[in-house]
């Protein structure tokens, strides 16, 4: 081979992988944002379930009301806090359909700092709020909050 045909076989080379690695990052990047529309669409309905199956006993404060149950079924049998869980999931689908998907690996890296510092905190991320109990069902994930006198 002559310099010159290997300068030919480098430059195609070159080129071709470099080629190669672009367009694996625009369609990986086109797919994320495909899957941000299903994702923001599913995330949705989980959080207006959730806030369904608590019927009337929701409110914006912790409080104790009359008959009040603790929800261990439907969306409350997957997660402690579906309607914070749904929450997430819509900003995380809002994030790929608009284009952020190179700041999804920051959203669980936040998510699990801010989680810790919730757990180093005697598990209140809110100092201010009266003592709480939780309150699990026997074998589930399900969890509410009771606040005490």
């Amino acid at each position: 081979m002559t310099a010159d045909q290997l300068t030919l076989l480098a430059v195609i080379g070159i080129a071709a992988c470099w080629g190669a690695l672009a367009l694996a990052w625009l369609l990986g990047a086109a797919w994320a944002r495909i899957l941000g529309l299903p994702i923001l669409v599913a995330a949705t309905a989980f959080a207006i379930w959730a806030r369904i199956a608590l019927g009337a006993i929701w409110s914006a404060a912790p409080t104790v009301l009359e008959e009040h149950k603790l929800r261990t079924s439907g969306p409350y049998s997957v997660t402690r806090h579906p309607i914070y869980t749904g929450l997430l999931a819509m900003l995380a689908g809002t994030a790929l359909l608009a284009g952020g998907g190179r700041w999804i690996v920051a959203f669980p890296v936040f998510s699990c700092w801010w989680r810790s510092s919730c757990i180093s905190r005697n598990g209140s991320c809110w100092p201010n709020f009266p003592t709480i109990i939780r309150a699990t069902a026997r074998g589930s994930l399900a969890c509410t909050y009771f606040v005490t006198a």
